[in-house]
């Protein structure tokens, strides 16, 4: 294994001592260490291709690595001899422990484990008889991370789930026939993630963005047509999202996620990005199958600092640092309920066209991959007021008053237990506000299409 570090001075690269090289990165403080970990993954057996598709998940091989920039001993650490296989690993807040995913043995499950960097002990956090990855610290100590899952129709995908870091209390969190992925922490506190709908047919990549507690879940960003998510998005001090996509650096403005993404004309193909007090920590090749390295990036996005190896990839790279906790949210999900609730303002407020010019909203199906759940009118307001199952996902279609069918199907959507969410309208701009009107749906209450009626049981209790 070779490691060089590397200074760039008018577009030059010079090997420089560790020394030079902390000045050159411009450490506040005198003798400061700066600390990376990242994925090795073996260069001779993965090609660069399979990691910019996402693939790289569960390859054996692959092993979770540091380095400490400005001790005396300039070399790459492996942390996780001890394992078969060992990736996605991230620096808890206060920089003194380290997740990841990873598989003990050959054979066995991956599962989310911990290293506490100054007792160099690992505990396992999960004990799941199916495989996880890509974990993440949330700001109340929790982890959130992705676990694969078989649904009651042999539907296989990755849902989103968190636990407490002693391994209590497991709770799923993402109900959607879809694959979620690479999730991260806002400074407002929601989770970010990648999504991709694979029923009823293989949807685009999203992001969508959500409470900790699975409430309040929607679309966030959307990438380019038939894109891949090569890693986490990150958040950036001047309100940017960034993320990588098919090895682009793109970026998007955080007030209009929607209408702002920036395809960054960078050279070299990109797989994580990370932000470190005003830099960029990126892992990037310069080759269609070349080698992934970890570079430091300045605010004008030259490299200050390399790190490569000539036998390894070097992915999914981020600071091991004292960063701050983001914003912890509130919720009201109560698990002793099994039902939540969903309003809509008005249902022809719609980007989409009707499938009949002119047409009105008479009434609205609700579905889950079992099929139809029920129907019920709307108001003449355009307006509805659902109490459903919660947990389950759930896909609405809207129809006029001949039957014909108006929109759908939505897109998939699930509610907590006890939560209230609603929507303008059906696809409607996400980034418009509502009318200031009180719909004439929440007049008369909720129409129930609970099964065995969960609402009047709930009401005895």
């Amino acid at each position: 294994m070779r490691m060089r570090s590397y200074f760039n001075i008018s577009g030059f690269l010079k090997i420089l001592t560790i020394s030079v090289l902390l000045f050159a990165c411009g450490a506040e403080k005198k003798n400061e260490t700066l600390a990376y970990v990242f994925t090795m993954i073996p260069a001779h057996d993965v090609r660069a291709t399979v990691i910019q598709n996402g693939n790289h998940r569960y390859l054996p091989g692959m092993q979770v690595a540091m380095i400490e920039v400005g001790k005396s001993a300039d070399a790459i650490k492996i942390i996780t001899n001890e394992f078969h296989s060992a990736r996605a690993p991230e620096a808890s807040f206060n920089g003194k422990n380290i997740i990841f995913s990873g598989q003990k043995n050959q054979g066995d499950i991956w599962q989310i484990w911990t290293y506490n960097m100054k007792k160099k002990a690992f505990s396992q956090i999960t004990n799941s008889e199916t495989n996880c990855t890509d974990p993440t610290w949330l700001p109340d100590g929790k982890i959130a991370y992705s676990k694969l899952i078989s649904e009651k129709d042999g539907l296989q995908h990755h849902a989103l789930f968190r636990i407490g870091p002693d391994g209590c209390c497991e709770e799923r969190i993402t109900y959607q026939p879809h694959e979620d992925l690479n999730a991260m922490v806002l400074k407002d506190g929601r989770l970010l993630f990648s999504s991709i709908q694979i029923k009823p047919t293989k949807g685009s990549l999203k992001y969508l963005a959500m409470r900790p507690d699975g409430t309040k879940a929607e679309l966030f960003l959307l990438p380019g047509s038939n894109a891949h998510a090569t890693g986490k998005a990150v958040e950036t001090r001047d309100r940017k999202v960034l993320y990588t996509e098919d090895g682009k650096l793109v970026s998007v403005s955080f007030n209009r996620p929607l209408h702002t993404r920036k395809v960054h004309e960078n050279q070299g193909i990109y797989q994580s990005v990370f932000a470190d007090n005003g830099k960029l920590l990126v892992s990037v090749t310069y080759e269609k199958n070349g080698i992934f390295e970890l570079q430091l990036l300045s605010d004008v996005g030259e490299p200050v600092y390399r790190l490569t190896d000539s036998g390894n990839h070097i992915i999914e790279v981020s600071t091991i640092a004292e960063r701050p906790v983001p914003r912890k949210l509130p919720t009201r999900v109560d698990p002793k309920k099994r039902s939540g609730f969903i309003v809509c303002l008005n249902t022809d407020a719609s980007d989409i066209m009707p499938a009949v010019e002119g047409a009105k909203t008479a009434k609205v199906q609700v579905f889950s991959p079992e099929g139809l759940i029920g129907e019920v009118a709307v108001e003449e307001d355009g307006s509805f007021n659902l109490e459903l199952q919660a947990d389950t996902p759930l896909m609405f279609k809207t129809y006029d008053a001949e039957g014909n069918l108006l929109r759908g199907p939505s897109s998939w959507v699930w509610v907590r237990p006890a939560e209230h969410r609603g929507c303008v309208g059906c696809h409607e701009d996400r980034e418009i506000a509502p009318e200031n009107n009180v719909p004439k749906s929440l007049k008369g209450g909720p129409v129930s299409l609970v099964k065995n009626d969960i609402s009047k049981e709930e009401s005895h209790e």
